[in-house]
């Protein structure tokens, strides 16, 4: 209801990988389904890990091939 679609200027940021405010009643799935109400969006993937080691991003990225639901991401090491 913020914008409509045919005449949207609007950002959204989130990980549909993350619900830390399911608490709060945020549901991952509005991101999920955001290009399905604007499909003309652009999907920009933030994959350079700037704290966690190389242990832990394979670790995220092995769990990461495991889901079949949200975006696939491959992160890295923004440093090396």
């Amino acid at each position: 209801m913020i914008s409509k679609p045919e005449s949207v200027s609007l950002m959204v940021v989130g990980d549909d990988n993350q619900s830390i405010y399911a608490f709060r009643g945020a549901n991952y799935e509005n991101i999920l389904l955001f290009g399905e109400t604007y499909p003309d969006a652009k999907l920009i993937k933030l994959e350079q890990n700037y704290r966690s080691t190389p242990a832990v991003l394979d670790y995220i990225n092995a769990l990461s091939a495991q889901i079949t639901l949200g975006y696939q991401k491959n992160c890295t090491l923004a440093y090396r």
